[in-house]
């Protein structure tokens, strides 16, 4: 319980939320809140974020100690006319983190300019077809989860916290032209796989925006345009040097599977 304490602490400070299929109505606002209609169509996208790196996700049945990965699941959705994202993270189905803002960067270059959240940036990336000479170069051609995908790597050379110097390639869509995923590769084996679905606009008319009555600030730092959006994962809690240990779960939950 203490990790989604955390969690829900964390994303408590940001100060402007998405609800997707709310409609305009004004029932149940908070004080201080005021509801906004969207501004044109919302987009809606996932990300299914898989790792066997230091994020990796695991779900542990109580009841036989079995272990299994799961991935995590992103609900993005990007309001262009109000610039406003929210992005829910679940494990297993369960909600881990929801993050909502104004992804705005104010840094030389960028103009004040709000910044799509991934994965709507990455067109402005030059992740787009026909490739843009001058931004990326295509690195090969291959499957990515069954799909026939052409990768495209950007030139610039962007520190990536992960040793490397440049950022993974990106999965095209052979057919559509499409971005369907990026793969991470490390001495051979994939660490990090994020699979990219463009599940299409959400009318205007079936969306609104919760903000305060304040104005909404801008974000000077890159936190809105990173990736994972504000996620925090499950972490197996310590006393001391040991481990919490299988038996004293079961002591708190019972052996049902959880």
């Amino acid at each position: 319980m203490a990790a989604v304490a955390v969690a829900a602490i964390a994303v408590g400070v940001v100060s402007a939320f998405v609800f997707a299929g709310g409609g305009p109505g004004t029932d149940g606002v908070p004080k201080g809140f005021q509801l906004v209609h969207a501004r044109g169509p919302v987009e809606h996208a996932q990300i299914v974020w898989y790792s066997t790196g230091q994020m990796e996700q695991r779900v542990v049945d109580v009841s036989s100690g079995a272990q299994r990965g799961v991935p995590v699941v992103f609900d993005v959705w990007w309001g262009r006319g109000r610039d406003l994202f929210r992005a829910i993270a679940r494990v297993d189905g369960r909600v881990q983190s929801d993050t909502s803002g104004r992804p705005c960067q104010i840094v030389t270059g960028f103009s004040g300019k709000c910044l799509p959240p991934k994965p709507f940036d990455l067109g402005r990336q030059g992740y787009a077809w026909p490739i843009d000479p001058s931004i990326a170069r295509v690195v090969g051609r291959g499957v990515f989860r069954g799909r026939d995908v052409i990768w495209v790597q950007r030139l610039a050379k962007v520190p990536n916290g992960l040793g490397g110097t440049r950022e993974p390639p990106v999965a095209i869509d052979a057919r559509t032209h499409r971005p369907v995923g990026t793969r991470f590769v490390a001495n051979g084996k994939v660490v990090d796989e994020q699979v990219y679905r463009f599940l299409g606009p959400v009318p205007a008319s079936k969306v609104s925006f919760l903000v305060p009555n304040a104005k909404v600030p801008r974000t000077q730092l890159s936190f809105f345009n990173s990736f994972p959006y504000g996620f925090w994962g499950p972490r197996v809690a310590e006393t001391g040097t040991a481990s919490v240990s299988l038996r004293k779960a079961r002591d708190v939950l019972g052996r049902k599977p959880l």
